[in-house]
């Protein structure tokens, strides 16, 4: 709940900040970018606190729009590699179970970060939040600890070591850019969650915390020109009554479990992500109807309980909807207020079982259709970026009872969502 308030109130300080700088003439920019991670995570895992720095690279995309002279707002996507370094004694599957062997955890994001610009004679200064998705989590196996250049001789998916659901970081930085659309740029990221998830058989315990810290040094390119005044968009507005659009962002969901049979406990949530179109209709000044339709990716993780006194990692759900939402919006200068009912149709469902290589496929022990509650807000700019959040509250059961892994369960499929937009 903590953390869903925080999402918000960052959505609202950014769309609040940037509201008072819009102007006349905004400009909208695409942008690619790449570079260099050097890593300064901070914790430590049970079996050691001294963690070196990891290098890593990171690629993605930008947009860049202009409010004034000298402000702008800039949500990019990114995938971004980082990691740490460490020694110790833990054994492992590859018969390494000594002082002199060192550690690698390689973890990868897709990050989306959403940037307030100050910008003045090619140089500019930005901030903002910083949302997180872990997309992979593995362990290098290093031949000896006396340093970090050893010879790799395994390594082993450790997802269950690290938490799936989104994190938020805070980045700052600055760049610097050219007249040709060239810039260079560094920037801090700084990790306030813990990303690390305590089991019974991995390297972090209760006590253990991992913040995703790290330096970014890297180069970019920005395309476009000046588009028509907002102003005159405005009266566009008016006279079409309705839009096209298409939407992209992140999508976390977890499980609501009733009559919790005893060899599942602890579902944990799913990062995923989440792409689809609208279409939006006025009905009058304030109020309009928008249907969407779009793909997201959802599920849990779990862990099975064989015993009060012994308990093993389980794995996890992959389910892939086609979500059909309808939502009735209010509208008030930008801001929307929705809410409304939403079908959701099953496309795939896998479980993947820690230890095993194979996912399986586990659709027929899901009901093929669901039903949820669906409300959020969103800030829409005349020109038709925009930015939202939503959460969806699941209303009907997603298992068949007594099949696969669930026996005699109720389960509730609920999400919070975020991304971005554009109206055409």
């Amino acid at each position: 709940m903590k953390k869903s308030i925080f999402h918000l109130m960052s959505f609202i300080i950014i769309t609040n900040s940037i509201e008072s700088s819009a102007q006349l003439k905004p400009s909208i920019k695409f942008g690619l970018k790449g570079g260099f991670n050097a890593s300064l995570m901070k914790g430590k895992n049970f079996y050691s606190e001294h963690f070196e720095g990891y290098n890593g690279f990171h690629a993605g995309a930008l947009i860049e729009a202009s409010f004034g002279k000298h402000f702008a707002i800039q949500p990019e996507g990114i995938y971004s590699t980082t990691g740490y370094q460490w020694a110790g004694y833990y054994p492992n599957y590859y018969s390494i179970s000594h002082w002199d062997t060192r550690f690698i955890e390689r973890l990868s994001f897709i990050s989306l970060p959403v940037l307030l610009k100050f910008k003045t004679s090619g140089l500019g200064i930005f901030a903002g939040p910083q949302w997180d998705f872990p997309i992979y989590s593995k362990r290098f196996y290093l031949s000896h600890a006396i340093t970090s250049s050893g010879e790799v001789i395994g390594y082993s998916d450790v997802k269950n070591d690290y938490k799936s659901t989104l994190s938020v970081s805070f980045v700052g930085g600055i760049e610097y850019s050219l007249k040709s659309g060239i810039g260079f740029q560094a920037r801090y990221q700084y990790g306030n969650v813990n990303i690390a998830q305590a089991t019974q058989t991995g390297i972090y315990d209760e006590t253990s915390a991992l913040k995703n810290n790290m330096v970014s040094l890297g180069a970019f390119i920005k395309f476009g020109k000046p588009v028509k005044s907002i102003k005159n968009n405005h009266k566009i507005n008016k006279e079409r009554k309705n839009y096209f659009g298409a939407k992209l962002g992140f999508n976390t969901s977890n499980v609501y479990v009733d009559n919790v049979y005893d060899n599942t406990d602890k579902p944990f949530g799913k990062a995923g992500f989440m792409a689809g179109i609208f279409y939006e209709h006025f009905l009058g000044k304030h109020f309009s109807i928008q249907p969407e339709l779009f793909y997201a990716n959802a599920g849990f993780i779990y862990i099975q309980v064989y015993s009060p006194f012994m308990g093993e990692p389980g794995g996890t759900t992959s389910l892939n909807y086609a979500s059909l939402p309808l939502l009735l919006k209010l509208r008030l200068k930008g801001v929307g207020i929705f809410a409304g009912p939403q079908l959701n149709v099953l496309v795939t469902a896998k479980d993947k079982r820690e230890g095993y290589s194979e996912h399986q496929r586990i659709k027929e022990q899901h009901n093929s259709t669901n039903y949820a509650l669906t409300g959020g807000i969103e800030y829409t700019f005349p020109f038709g970026l925009g930015f939202g959040v939503r959460y969806q509250k699941g209303m009907s059961n997603i298992a068949k009872q007594g099949n696969g892994i669930y026996l005699e369960e109720t389960v509730h499929l609920n999400a919070i969502q975020g991304g971005v937009h554009f109206r055409f």
